[in-house]
């Protein structure tokens, strides 16, 4: 599979506008590692970058949400997360262009600083649990109304339209969600009181 010429023409677009100079995509290579999307290497004179593609008509707005997404963790100057370039469409194919960061040894510290990072990210904060928007969660559409407390957002957002799904695909006995049901009204006891917090999927 390649990627269509006027995709190629609207990339090197972006990137031209992106980087204030003329950039032409020399490759794309195909590379692996993605669950849902189709992922590329694309090879330019100034480097590498990374991208990917899905179907605009099974996924609206997937790369716009992705992109928010990475935005936010970003802003937050706690761990490596690349930059977003650009995102749109093209015909029938939707895609989100990367900064592309290579792979390299781990060094002795590495665990030791991506959980102070990770640790670091999870202290932003907010007024609510939620999102001003929703998002996805592999294919599928994921839920974010914002809620006062965890265990309200946990349930509503993200186990009942779970458990909704494996009820209408029958992929779950009456009894266990019965008890999945149960378990929704425990949650409160289960969880300690914490402030919100941002996370990364």
């Amino acid at each position: 599979m390649a990627l269509p010429g006027s995709l190629i023409e609207q990339l090197s677009e972006r990137l031209t506008q992106h980087l204030g100079r003329a950039v032409d995509i020399e490759q794309a290579d195909a590379v692996g590692g993605g669950s849902i999307n189709d992922a590329w290497r694309l090879h330019t004179e100034e480097g590498p970058f990374f991208l990917k593609t899905n179907d605009a008509d099974r996924f609206p707005s997937l790369f716009e949400a992705e992109a928010d997404g990475l935005a936010r963790l970003r802003k937050t100057d706690t761990l490596r997360v690349p930059e977003v370039i650009a995102f749109g469409e093209d015909h029938d194919t939707t895609f989100l262009l990367l900064e592309h960061i290579g792979t390299g040894a781990r060094g002795a510290d590495f665990w030791e600083r991506f959980g102070t990072g990770l640790a670091r990210l999870h202290r932003h904060t907010a007024k609510a649990f939620g999102l001003e928007r929703d998002n996805y969660i592999g294919s599928l559409p994921q839920p974010n109304r914002q809620h006062a407390t965890w265990p309200e957002f946990f349930v509503h957002e993200r186990l009942e339209p779970q458990l909704k799904l494996a009820r209408d695909r029958r992929r779950v006995e009456a009894g266990m969600a019965f008890r999945f049901e149960r378990l929704f009204h425990q949650l409160d006891a289960l969880f300690p009181t914490e402030p919100p917090a941002l996370l990364h999927g």
